[in-house]
């Protein structure tokens, strides 16, 4: 028995019903999620045949419907469970929210709105001129800055930094600045802003904004 763990309304019902489908007779059960692949599959020996669906059908609607026409193929009974909704996208997650048997734990957590946090690194070199105003600045504006990366100033910019955020040392280099930022943040999203860069206050929830988009996983000005 194979299940998924992003089916939040699955209970012990459906894996006794399961067991019963196997037990009955059938040689496959499987658990239809509603986007067009399956919560459960179970067998009552190894088809490990069944997972051999064309690679390019995985994570799509054509899951499940290529999965029984393998077990088709090999002579294998099948049944079905009553289908369930896992969750992968924000619509899954509103629609789950009005189904009764979501568990109130994880709708207390569906609801709970947490901004992404986010980790602003500045990789600094002989920025004194302009690293104490953009700092301030940006301390202002995006409370989140924690990390200054300094690559072996030889003027005053660490002393300059030191007040307004948590200044890291590194090689010099902007790349491996930025790498020792990202390894030493805690941000769920990594914002590389340059010294001598005036960022506007809206800079902010326009990033979490478009972040929040499930097809996107970055981006630049």
């Amino acid at each position: 028995m194979v299940l998924g763990t992003d089916a939040p309304t699955l209970t012990g019902d459906h894996l006794t019903a399961a067991f019963a489908a196997l037990e009955g007779g059938s040689d496959v059960v499987l658990g239809p999620a509603f986007d067009g692949g399956y919560y459960l599959i179970g067998m009552r020996a190894p088809h490990t045949g069944l997972f051999g669906i064309d690679p390019a059908l995985w994570s799509t609607e054509k899951v499940l419907t290529a999965t029984l026409a393998l077990a088709e193929r090999k002579r294998l009974s099948t049944q079905l469970l009553s289908p369930l909704r896992d969750l992968d996208t924000p619509d899954d997650a509103a629609a789950l929210l009005d189904d009764p048997r979501l568990p109130a734990d994880i709708a207390a957590l569906l609801r709970k709105e947490r901004p992404v946090k986010v980790s602003i690194i500045m990789p600094v070199l002989n920025e004194e001129a302009t690293v104490r105003t953009s700092l301030s600045r940006l301390c202002r504006d995006f409370p989140d800055c924690e990390l200054v990366v300094d690559g072996g100033s030889t003027d005053a910019t660490v002393e300059s930094a030191s007040p307004h955020a948590t200044v890291l040392h590194s090689a010099r280099g902007r790349a491996r600045q930025m790498n020792t930022g990202a390894r030493h943040c805690t941000g769920e999203v990594l914002w590389f802003v340059h010294a001598d860069t005036e960022i506007a206050p809206a800079a902010l929830a326009q990033i979490r904004a478009v972040l929040a988009a499930p097809d996107v996983v970055g981006g630049a000005v």
